[in-house]
């Protein structure tokens, strides 16, 4: 079996990308990388011409039994994804479409429009979360959809979990510093906490357009004791994971999978996070940790008082975490998965 698989610059940030990073070891099938999109600096819209030639080429001179398609659902990659699902049947070959990310305002749009019939020449769909399957039943697509998950790298799962320090509580903000990534919710609601807890601290992982912003809000609203990592990879990464306890995510960006939640959950963190994308799916509320409706500090603070107030819960779902994450969100797990998924479409 060989598949050809369109991917952003593995050199980038991002969800898509570092999930094909993830998964390049573990293909058991011939499989071939074709980059698309932004890179050597130039914008995407300004390469697309050269990625439709190149994706051609690769037609040609691989000779794919199968392609897989990975945009998410917003307006630039919805558009020009479907047009690499229009040269790949004029091939006249198998395709899947891997929607990753999923903008809610996108999909209203198409609701009310024939566009969201563009992938309905596609031999199959995977998607990240029921609700994302519905809609495109919804629509009328005919074919197979597949649920999926993002990845947790193998190498960062330690065994056993590292014992942790429950005198000194470690919060953790874990992704792009981005507003609608919830950014300063976590931090309005850290800074109420603190008040109340001298033994607590929080540990910001990521980089993003906000970073410089977020702390310069820290200063000019007197939030101490918060510590903004960068973006942090390896032994860096495991170190500042490993002593977390608590994983503050009040995300209301357009979700798939947020990969960085089950990253978490591998280093046996609680999540407080809200019922965003394909995390609604699998996540048990009390005891994964807590799913937060509004987007109000006070409700993350009044999740994270819950937790802190009963170690012994604490501790349980740090274990229950960590075991979960280890037996489902795996690469090998995933790339597993999808190679089924491939077989499947090939197969008829």
């Amino acid at each position: 079996m060989k598949v050809l698989i369109n991917v952003p610059s593995l050199s980038l940030l991002g969800g898509v990308s570092n999930h094909f990073l993830g998964l390049e070891n573990y293909w058991s099938c011939k499989f071939k990388y074709n980059t698309i999109g932004s890179r050597f600096r130039l914008n995407g819209i300004i390469l697309l011409p050269f990625d439709f030639l190149a994706f051609m080429f690769n037609i040609l001179t691989f000779n794919p039994d199968l392609i897989l398609l990975n945009p998410s659902l917003n307006p630039k990659a919805y558009y020009r994804d479907s047009l690499y699902l229009l040269i790949a049947k004029i091939f006249s070959k198998k395709v899947i479409v891997f929607f990753h990310g999923w903008d809610i305002e996108f999909e209203d749009k198409l609701n009310k429009s024939a566009q969201k019939k563009r992938y309905h020449k596609a031999d199959a769909i995977i998607v990240l979360a029921k609700s994302f399957k519905n809609k495109l039943l919804s629509w009328g697509y005919q074919g197979d959809i597949f649920l999926t998950t993002t990845k947790v790298e193998e190498a960062m799962i330690l065994d056993p979990l590292p014992q942790k320090n429950q005198k000194k509580i470690h919060l953790l903000f874990f992704g792009r510093i981005e507003t609608k990534k919830g950014i300063f919710i976590a931090l309005d609601a850290f800074k109420n906490l603190y008040k109340n807890n001298k033994n607590i601290t929080l540990e910001v992982v990521g980089s993003g357009s906000e970073l410089k912003t977020a702390k310069l809000y820290c200063k000019s609203n007197a939030i101490e004791n918060v510590t903004f990592h960068g973006r942090l990879s390896g032994s860096e990464l495991t170190d500042v994971l490993k002593k977390c306890h608590i994983n503050i995510f009040p995300t209301h960006h357009g979700e798939g999978m947020p990969t960085s939640v089950l990253e978490s959950m591998a280093f046996g963190h609680t999540i407080v996070t809200r019922p965003v994308g394909g995390l609604v799916d699998f996540f048990k509320d009390d005891k994964m940790g807590y799913f937060v409706q509004s987007l109000k500090p006070e409700d993350f603070e009044k999740a994270v008082v819950k937790l802190l107030e009963n170690s012994k819960h604490l501790s349980k779902i740090e274990k229950f975490n960590y075991k979960f994450a280890k037996k489902n969100f795996t690469s090998s797990v995933v790339a597993k998965q999808l190679e089924y998924y491939f077989s499947h479409v090939l197969s008829y």
